[in-house]
């Protein structure tokens, strides 16, 4: 009886892929999947449309965005992203991929369910690893990603002559000098959860004039303008949650740092 449970356990173990193996199922195959949730998004959405976006990751830094949809958005997305910055390790059952925008995404289904701290053998070695970063002190939510790594080096000359416009569904990246940050205004502002926009906040109560909305769930996001040169070139770089790798924290690390003593902040010295 012993073996024949161990026997179904590790087949319910084997059933589960990681994210870079999700991209062979497509024609709406169904699967099973584990990862790492790093951020979790606004809810979004009303009724059968309700949806949260989550960002998965694995121990490649694969980095992926997966949707939960309908009641998965609204409970265990709450769940979620109560536990965020414990960055837990995550299986999704009967998940689907699909094509968006050019890029490879991940959503659940009406007969999917979501597994918050695994204890099956393949979620228990990612975990292994995930603690390791951990007490390394590694953040790996600021790690490139491995789409980055590989992303086509272009030249700031192919941007400024737009050589590079019709390039579809390839990131690209490219080397400069920044040159001057914009410190007219911190790199961060009160931003709508829903729409990302700027939202004015009076007594801790927001209000965004493009959802028409008052009293609206709002956070910190950051954006950061800087000038940069290569080749005697120059552009200007707006930096929104990508700043993130420029400061080495979150925003609100970031704004918790400087909000007070603000000279005393570790990042003082990068406005």
């Amino acid at each position: 009886m012993q073996c024949n449970t161990e026997f179904m356990y590790q087949q319910f173990s084997n059933r589960f892929i990681s994210l870079d193996e999700s991209k062979q199922f497509t024609n709406e195959i169904l699967f099973d999947v584990v990862c790492i949730v790093i951020k979790v998004k606004a809810l979004n959405g009303e009724g059968r449309s309700k949806r949260r976006e989550v960002i998965v990751m694995n121990e490649r830094y694969d980095r992926k965005t997966l949707t939960l949809w309908g009641d998965l958005a609204e409970i265990e997305g709450e769940l979620l992203e109560s536990i965020e910055n414990s960055k837990p390790v995550v299986a999704f059952c009967d998940a689907k991929s699909s094509t968006f925008q050019g890029d490879f995404v991940l959503s659940t289904t009406p007969v999917s369910s979501v597994l918050i701290y695994p204890t099956f053998e393949k979620a228990k070695n990612l975990n292994k690893w995930n603690d390791n970063m951990k007490a390394s002190k590694i953040d790996i939510s600021l790690m490139p990603s491995r789409l980055m790594q590989i992303a086509r080096e272009v030249k700031i000359t192919d941007i400024i002559d737009g050589s590079i416009v019709n390039l579809k569904d390839i990131y690209c990246k490219f080397k400069a000098k920044i040159t001057d940050i914009n410190s007219n205004h911190d790199p961060w502002y009160h931003a709508c959860k829903k729409c990302h926009k700027r939202v004015t906040v009076i007594n801790s109560s927001a209000t965004c004039g493009y959802c028409k909305i008052e009293d609206i769930d709002y956070d910190e996001r950051y954006r950061l303008k800087f000038d940069v040169s290569a080749e005697e070139q120059y552009i200007s770089i707006t930096l929104f949650d990508g700043a993130r790798y420029f400061f080495g924290c979150d925003v609100k690390e970031y704004v918790d740092s400087t909000s007070e003593k603000k000279e005393e902040s570790k990042y003082f010295g990068f406005e």
